[in-house]
């Protein structure tokens, strides 16, 4: 009986993390989507809106979409979007709660394997479960690379340590577990390519496995893992660089200085996780602060070194932590942020490792008492969480959340950008200028501060100032798809139908994954009688992303102007089930029934429009036609005079209405 409550204890306690850390992160349930990735990651990615198919599949481990290959990423953020549906954030975040709080549980189970302490397992368990910095890459949707990537990693680490403990057997197939689990960790997000690295630092410490004689045998066993990583890390680059996402035009004396500071404050942030905002613009280091980083760096280095055989944790500890970093550290500078909290995620369990093991050793080495630590750990542990559920909060929405960046960083180009963006969704245009005029001032090399500038101010009815930022964008970015498509808009609202399909097709021509670009195309072929070609662009559209509920109505008005009765009343139906507010199927749906013969049916469909939107005038003209039709001259009034009061500037209810009298009145006599 005592062994069986030995054995469990370690699952006690991993289920009471698991349970610790959920409700830490629970508030995310009620947090919105963000502007911020997650509508090229979830909210507009048909490929996603498709759900699990061979050819959702095909494409999340063949595409370097959103400028990444992490196919198992793809394939997680399609099982959301198939379990809990559209504009449905709480399962997106209930699945990266229930991810992180997973790794808090596997992340104590590995340590107190590996070191056989339990409590200091735990501790460093709970740290990182409730550590601030880690709200970014949980509340985040588009982030949710980072707890997948982690959960196998700590698999990885689970089953090779299984494997490295028996060293009678040497049972292979926990060694081909770890491969398995590696290569699903890396298809998550390739943060783990330092995994075969950190194996090495296992065999010393805690496992002691490895000496100098035996190193090369240690490396020689772990070789898959290298290949692994490097083909992965090859791939990264290759996809990195199809869509521009490497900045070559950043100095490797700034990008050097940049990385060697940004350890020094991420070490500060994990110590005092203060300030700690969505986006960090790049700056250069000044030539003190930099020198300061360096000392600070050759200091705690070389103690690990000098240390390494008293202090085998410091040593390990500190080498995880730098050597996990490096692939996000910006030498091979990616993105414009100088540093990022996500990028905290996997490094800091090292830094957490040395920090608990420290605290011990010092207390033991001052003889104080060690049950005086767990009041300290305890007070540590409360404090961290409440930052955590105050930094969840500010990603509430996009607007909180940038609003809260520019507090910290006001010359923030990408807070700016973003807040204007948010500000332009809800309408706020004149607000929404501001910030995206700054962003633009502060990034005059960026092209998406330029295009959405020109949205709003589009939306703002000016046009040609909206032309002017569209074209800036395109020349500061010349293959800009979505510049395009936007010049595109400006035309077709100007009756350039000629100009606005044109732009269109260059769009497509550099992207052709914009189902709303094929809408548009297909909107402006009709407008110039091109209707053979209208319903091809609508049909790709619907192709690409079948929930598109405005691809099916505009092609149930393609198909009803072709006589295609039956298809088009099966495409507005469609395109309800999708949306019911969409506001050209629900009116066109009645018409389509009335002309295919189907009367009752259409005055039905037309009352239920009425009861939904009373205020549709063009909904009471169209009941009162069909009423008209059936003799109902007294129902056919009634419509079209509702439909006068709602516009009274509406001649043809005022003709129809003249008539149906007329007719009523002969028809009494």
């Amino acid at each position: 009986m005592p062994r069986s409550t030995t054995n469990q204890q370690p699952l006690s306690i991993a289920a009471a993390l698991f349970c610790a850390t959920f409700c830490v992160f629970l508030p995310c349930l009620w947090n919105d989507f963000t502007n911020f990735d997650d509508p090229i990651y979830v909210i507009h990615n048909g490929h996603v809106h498709h759900g699990f198919s061979w050819g959702a599949i095909r494409w999340a481990f063949m595409s370097f979409y959103a400028a990444n290959w992490h196919p198992i990423t793809w394939l997680s953020h399609i099982a959301d979007f198939t379990i809990f549906g559209p504009g449905q954030p709480w399962g997106h975040h209930l699945t990266s709660i229930i991810l992180h709080s997973a790794n808090v549980s596997l992340l104590f189970l590995f340590l107190s394997t590996a070191t056989g302490s339990t409590w200091r397992s735990t501790a460093v368990a709970i740290l990182f479960g409730v550590h601030p910095i880690h709200v970014e890459s949980v509340a985040w949707i588009a982030e949710r690379k980072d707890v997948l990537n982690a959960f196998f990693a700590l698999l990885t680490l689970l089953a090779y340590l299984r494997w490295a403990r028996d060293s009678q057997s040497r049972p292979k197939s926990w060694y081909f577990l770890a491969l398995v689990c590696f290569a699903l960790s890396l298809g998550s997000k390739p943060m783990s390519v330092t995994l075969p690295f950190l194996f090495l630092l296992l065999d010393y410490w805690p496992l002691q496995r490895v000496q100098s004689r035996t190193l090369r045998r240690a490396i020689a066993e772990k070789i898959p893992f290298f290949f692994l990583a490097l083909a992965v890390g090859v791939m990264t680059i290759v996809a990195q660089k199809s869509a521009h996402a490497i900045k070559l035009d950043v100095p490797m004396s700034i990008r050097a200085g940049n990385a060697v500071v940004s350890v020094s404050r991420y070490l500060g942030k994990l110590f005092w996780p203060h300030d700690l905002v969505v986006f960090y613009p790049y700056t250069p280091p000044s030539l003190a602060v930099t020198v300061f980083s360096v000392l600070l760096l050759l200091v705690i280095s070389t103690a690990g070194l000098i240390w390494r055989r008293s202090l085998p944790w410091l040593f390990f500890g500190w080498w995880w932590f730098l050597v996990t970093l490096l692939p996000v550290i910006g030498l091979i500078q990616v993105g414009a942020q100088a540093m990022a909290d996500r990028y905290m995620y996997w490094p800091s369990i090292g830094a957490f490792v040395a920090v608990v093991w420290g605290a011990v050793y010092l207390f033991d080495t001052l003889k104080m008492p060690r049950p005086v630590l767990a009041p300290v750990a305890w007070l540590l542990v409360i404090g961290a969480a409440a930052g955590s559920v105050r930094q969840i909060s500010f990603w509430k929405n996009s607007e909180i959340l940038f609003r809260h960046a520019l507090a910290i960083i006001p010359e923030n180009s990408l807070a700016h950008l973003n807040l204007g963006v948010a500000l332009a969704d809800r309408g706020a245009y004149s607000e929404a200028l501001i910030h995206l005029r700054e962003a633009a001032r502060l990034g005059p090399r960026d092209p998406d501060a330029h295009l959405n500038l020109g949205m709003a101010l589009r939306e703002s009815q000016q046009p040609s100032e909206a032309i002017g930022e569209f074209q800036m964008a395109l020349r500061v970015k010349p293959d800009y798809a979505k510049a395009h498509a936007n010049l595109a808009i400006v035309f077709q609202e100007q009756n350039d139908l000629e100009g606005a399909i044109n732009e269109y097709r260059k769009a497509l021509s550099i992207e052709s994954g914009f189902p709303d670009v094929h809408v548009g195309l297909g909107l402006a072929l009709q407008g110039s009688g091109q209707i053979d070609a209208a319903l091809e662009e609508f049909e790709h559209a619907i192709r690409q992303d079948p929930s598109y509920s405005g691809a099916h109505s505009n092609r149930g008005i393609v198909l009803e102007k072709l006589g295609r009765l039956d298809d088009a009343v099966s495409e507005y139906q469609t395109a309800l089930k999708l949306d019911p507010k969409n506001a050209d199927a629900s009116l066109n749906l009645p018409v389509a029934l009335f002309k295919a013969g189907h009367i009752d049916d259409a005055i039905a469909q037309a009352r239920a429009l009425i009861k939904q939107r009373p205020d549709y005038a063009e909904a009471y003209f169209n009941l009162g036609g069909m009423l008209y039709s059936k003799n109902d001259f007294d129902g056919a009034i009634d419509a079209y005079r509702r439909a006068l009061q709602l516009k009274p500037d509406y001649p043809d209810a005022q003709h129809n209405l003249e008539v149906t009298l007329e007719d009523k009145a002969a028809k009494s006599r």
